[in-house]
């Protein structure tokens, strides 16, 4: 048994990485700027104190998901952006100077230069678009830098575009397709040559707890392989739901990246990691969850 701490605990892949490790009999403490119960601190990274969190619940291990992930509201508010972000993991890195390990879930997607040869790698060259990007990469460096100033064992897993149910995570763009195919409103895709690399958010738990026994020291992509159009996606997901509404094609959103495909081939090289669930069958879990 090894106790943990599971930071950004009420979001969709902290709750489910909560569920996990408490199934698989570890002693899980939670921190998140929401929520309450056993073993659980609701505080904010970015400005709590942490020492007595720390001092109450000794983990061995801690799992860093909390963040801003929302990257239009990045350009809205850079410096909440940094503040949670940066500032934040910057608070719980100076906590976790005892700890024998420590994971960093980063973000894939908005770091590298999507202009480079696909799959990326994880030697792809980087060139964040957004302040979200950005404070990502800058905070990957801080857990670099403070876990091997402190002989801590310390893993990057650069998340490609994480999905689930629809129920359970009411955001992203397979959300908003379900949602408005649901109520029979127009659907919008914001640009016609936009790619994305869809992963199950059950093989991101998996890379997580096959991470928490490895002493890697280094970043690990979690992802498909798999490159996808946003109209393939929604047709997809108008097969699976019985549905023919034509989508709205419009522009580029500002920061957003164009095409995005992460190799996993360290991850299974390194971990033996590799998704289990194909985008057919992730839908499919995701899109009817009521049947689950």
């Amino acid at each position: 048994m090894t106790r943990v701490l599971i930071t950004g605990s009420e979001g969709f892949i902290g709750k489910k990485a909560v569920e996990r490790f408490r199934n698989d009999g570890h002693d899980v403490s939670t921190l998140d700027v929401l929520g309450s119960g056993h073993q659980h601190f609701q505080v904010d990274l970015a400005c709590g104190d942490l020492k007595k969190i720390f001092e109450a619940c000794r983990p061995e291990l801690v799992i860093h998901t909390a963040a801003q992930t929302d990257v239009s509201r990045s350009f809205d508010d850079p410096r909440r952006d940094f503040e949670s972000n940066v500032l934040g993991t910057i608070n719980l890195l100076l906590a976790s100077r005892k700890v024998e390990s420590f994971i960093y879930l980063h973000s894939g997607g908005a770091v590298y230069d999507s202009s480079a040869n696909l799959p990326l790698t994880e030697n792809s060259v980087e060139c964040p678009v957004s302040p979200y990007g950005a404070s990502k990469r800058a905070a990957e460096d801080l857990v670099r830098i403070i876990c091997e100033r402190h002989s801590i064992s310390w893993t990057s897993l650069a998340l490609s575009n994480v999905y689930g149910s629809v129920r359970e995570n009411p955001k992203g763009v397979i959300y908003q397709f379900w949602r408005n195919l649901t109520s029979n409103q127009a659907c919008e895709i914001n640009g016609p040559d936009v790619t994305r690399d869809f992963v199950y958010v059950e093989d991101v738990v998996e890379a997580i707890v096959l991470a928490s026994s490895a002493k890697l020291n280094t970043r690990l992509n979690i992802s498909s392989g798999k490159e996808i159009s946003l109209i393939e996606l929604y047709s997809l997901i108008c097969e699976e739901m019985g549905k023919e509404n034509k989508p709205i094609l419009l522009e580029e959103r500002k920061g957003d990246v164009t095409r995005s495909c992460l190799s996993n081939a360290r991850a299974k090289s390194l971990m033996n990691w590799t998704p289990k669930t194909s985008l057919t069958q992730g839908l499919n879990m995701s899109l009817w969850p009521e049947s689950r």
